[in-house]
């Protein structure tokens, strides 16, 4: 644990500047889409907020769907672009421990930062409608948000995929796939459309793009053009 510590600081230093600005203006925008449930709703606006929700598959937070993918895609950059360019990962891969261990620890730091992310949008988007909705409209309108609250974690796990890769060639490929690959967390066309199934088929994806990363490492690692 104290060696994923470590570099976790080393990573906050090199994102902060970043973090610095995404995370207020994150936390700035979704306090804006949900403005609506934060004051006093009258009885008559509250019914018609219902009945928009219920007969035209409206769920009045279609302002967060690409938060967090955003914030996962810009994290991966400003993370793993010095990484490349300044030949930072050369000299990380010559600490003392596996190249799944560092590969892990360096990914860890985007994954809990993407975790959180979500955690706050579903958190904060509860807290502010529990006290108008019905537990019915509650859940739809987190059912809906939750394979965008993936998409980031996803987001940040295929760029990292990307920008690790050696060759320019892969990683327009890689690239390519990684678009097929988010876009399949946008593809509902109402609320709350995704099946169980579909959900876990998301929540899988989410654990094979966090394995791809390793692959781009161990071609670095081997001098693989």
């Amino acid at each position: 644990m104290k060696f994923y510590l470590s570099i976790w600081k080393k990573e906050w230093i090199k994102t902060r500047t970043a973090l610095l600005i995404l995370l207020p203006c994150l936390v700035l925008y979704t306090l804006y889409i949900l403005y609506p449930f934060m004051q006093p709703i009258s009885a008559g606006v509250l019914n018609k907020m219902w009945e928009v929700m219920i007969e035209r598959n409206i769920v009045f937070v279609e302002g967060l769907k690409y938060i967090p993918v955003s914030f996962g895609i810009l994290l991966a950059l400003a993370q793993m672009i010095p990484e490349t360019l300044q030949k930072r990962l050369k000299l990380t891969l010559h600490l003392p421990y596996s190249d799944q261990c560092i590969t892990n620890a360096l990914l860890s730091y985007g994954w809990v930062l993407t975790l959180m992310v979500a955690l706050f949008i579903e958190g904060v988007t509860f807290m502010v409608t529990a006290p108008y909705l019905p537990y019915e409209l509650v859940r739809r309108i987190l059912l809906t948000a939750l394979p965008w609250c993936m998409a980031g974690v996803v987001g940040y796990s295929l760029i990292c995929w990307v920008v690790l890769e050696s060759t320019l060639l892969r990683r327009i490929l890689f690239g390519i796939l990684s678009v097929g690959f988010v876009h399949l967390y946008f593809l509902a066309s109402f609320p709350e459309s995704e099946t169980p199934g579909m959900l876990l088929l998301l929540f899988l994806l989410v654990v094979y793009s966090a394995m791809l990363p390793h692959y781009s490492i161990t071609r670095y690692r081997l001098g693989q053009n």
